[in-house]
């Protein structure tokens, strides 16, 4: 057996390149060389003095795109391979903590979704780096986080939803994740995580975003599948009381769907409570039609109808989606 000292120096020239970085800008790691520290990383062959001193470094210089893939590379590799029995193509949406306004978002899209069918798996930490956790919203509404893959495929099979906590298909990449409450600051894992497809490119992803960085876009393109991308001109706007850019990406290109709202909507819709219980009850309103679906809610539900292969193009789920918003104010 290699002693864990020995593991370690095999990165000491890739661990010296990313301590003696001053800037983002300044030459660090290629998407090799970062895929293989990373990979010691989520491997644990590297001590937790290491490991600490490298995200306290990549986080007070930002890290390069090729630094991001690297992990996003690593953390592919080594997910556990998930194939649930679905009839249907599921959607999968990312639930990192990244804005404030996201639990309301992605718990209402969740619901709204499985009326029409949609298998949905929610993915993320149990907490949120921005307060409300879509986590905690969803056990609010009768859906907890699963315990096991066996235990989520059960709920998809039952419900049509499920919250996969990320530890379920990646246990060390979570611990990076979690490392957000020892170091005070996010670390390359809270850009990579919205990125990520439980089931390996089978299903359509939904990611969240916000301000004019794209690097989360690129990064998801670098996987295996296609995605709807929403992204909001700021973090603050991360509401549905405004409609975001939704682009849904594919292999054959970007096709804009919906622009964004340069301004709030002046038929916007009262937003939910801050805490848990009345976003809970606030979308089990919305959901019974006892309160109007927003306008960017909508937009979203056929942005993800039309991804998943449910209508034949955009008109149709545009359709769909405001057909069936009609029906729940009936």
């Amino acid at each position: 057996m290699v002693p864990a000292k020995a593991k370690g120096m095999e990165f000491v020239h890739d661990i010296r390149t990313v301590l003696r970085r001053r800037r983002a800008d300044n030459a660090g790691l290629d998407a090799r060389e970062a895929q293989r520290l990373w990979g010691a990383i989520l491997d644990e062959a590297l001590d937790a003095v290491e490991v600490g001193a490298i995200l306290g470094a990549l986080a007070a210089t930002g890290e390069t795109f090729d630094e991001l893939l690297g992990l996003q590379r690593a953390v592919h590799e080594r997910m556990r391979g998930w194939q649930p029995a679905l009839d249907a193509r599921a959607v999968a949406i990312a639930a990192y903590g990244g804005l404030g306004g996201e639990a309301a978002i992605v718990a209402l899209t969740a619901m709204l979704l499985r009326r029409f069918g949609v298998p949905v798996i929610l993915h993320g930490p149990l907490e949120s780096g921005c307060g409300l956790s879509a986590a905690c919203v969803l056990r609010k509404l009768g859906v907890p986080p699963s315990g096991s893959l066996a235990y989520a495929e059960a709920l998809l099979g039952e419900s049509r939803i499920a919250y996969v906590p990320v530890q379920l298909f990646a246990p060390r990449f979570a611990w990076m994740l979690a490392a957000r409450a020892r170091l005070g600051v996010d670390n390359a894992a809270h850009a990579v995580g919205p990125t990520l497809d439980p089931l390996r490119g089978a299903a359509a992803r939904v990611i969240l975003a916000a301000g004019a960085d794209e690097s989360v876009e690129a990064l998801a393109e670098n996987t295996p599948g296609d995605f709807v991308s929403l992204r909001w001109r700021e973090a603050a706007e991360a509401t549905l009381a405004r409609r975001p850019r939704i682009a849904c990406v594919r292999e054959s290109g970007r096709l804009t769907l919906f622009e964004a709202d340069a301004q709030e909507m002046r038929t916007a819709t009262a937003l939910p409570p801050p805490d848990a219980e009345g976003t809970a009850r606030w979308i089990e309103r919305v959901v019974a039609g006892a309160a109007p679906v927003p306008v960017a809610a909508l937009a979203i539900v056929a942005a993800c109808l039309y991804a998943a292969g449910r209508a034949s193009g955009l008109n149709e789920a545009k359709a769909m989606a405001a057909y069936h918003a009609a029906r729940l104010a009936a």
